[in-house]
């Protein structure tokens, strides 16, 4: 069973919405939770075996994605 990874970013705070929506359309990559609206932090939780392609694909996404760490 893999384990439980954690990927912290940050965007617009108008695109929170369009990133949970992208993550839902790439089934299994992770799941968003808004940690602060205001400067649109969030956590991304996905599994160890996801993580490498959870991080290329945030790079590739049509909205800027900061990436803040990872735990």
């Amino acid at each position: 069973m893999s384990e439980k990874e954690t990927v912290i970013v940050e965007v617009n705070p108008s695109e929170i919405v369009y990133l949970d929506f992208l993550l839902e359309g790439f089934n299994g990559l992770g799941i968003g939770h808004t940690l602060d609206p205001k400067i649109a932090r969030v956590a991304i939780y996905a599994t160890s075996s996801m993580k490498a392609e959870l991080i290329s694909t945030l790079k590739k996404l049509p909205i800027k994605v900061t990436l803040i760490g990872e735990e």
